[in-house]
């Protein structure tokens, strides 16, 4: 016997996926719709830790950050990253290299804009990690050396104080 089909898969939006989800619980939720539908179940194969792999939005198709309504008032008329915008630890790092592109600054040279408050390698790891760096001055240093303004640079650091 040959089931009905089950619909185009829709995509979820960010409000619909909760922060902690896992196989578990989209197989549980999986297995919960297709039985109130009347459809054959899956069974679960849990035997070890897979079931507890965390799942995560793909970044690379989330929406472009929107730009601060306040930069276009600034004296260089550059339209930075909307730190208040940012939500999520990849979103900040995300944002932090496109600072840098915008500014249109190699590493290199935002080392030397810094007057030696970060390295070239120091910079490269700030936007390449995974997790928040544990004190703020570098990434104030680097938002400073790439031409942000100080206004902006409080915002930043709140945004970086909220994700902690």
């Amino acid at each position: 016997m040959r089931c009905p089909p089950l619909g185009r898969p829709r995509p979820a939006s960010a409000d619909q996926v909760p922060a902690d989800a896992h196989f578990y619980a989209v197989y549980h939720h999986l297995r919960l719709t297709l039985e109130a539908r009347g459809h054959p179940v899956p069974q679960a194969r849990n035997r070890n830790s897979g079931a507890r792999v965390a799942l995560a939005r793909n970044h690379a198709d989330l929406p472009v950050l929107p730009i601060a309504a306040a930069a276009a008032f600034e004296p260089d008329h550059r339209l930075w990253p909307d730190p208040a915008s940012i939500c999520t630890v990849t979103g900040f790092f995300t944002s932090l290299a496109a600072v840098r592109e915008i500014s249109g600054l190699t590493q290199h040279e935002v080392s030397r804009r810094s007057a030696g408050g970060i390295s070239t390698a120091s910079i490269s790891r700030l936007v390449n990690r995974d997790g928040l760096p544990a004190t703020w001055t570098t990434t104030a240093a680097y938002l400073s050396a790439c031409g942000v303004p100080d206004s902006q640079i409080r915002q930043w650091h709140s945004t970086w104080q909220e994700l902690r």
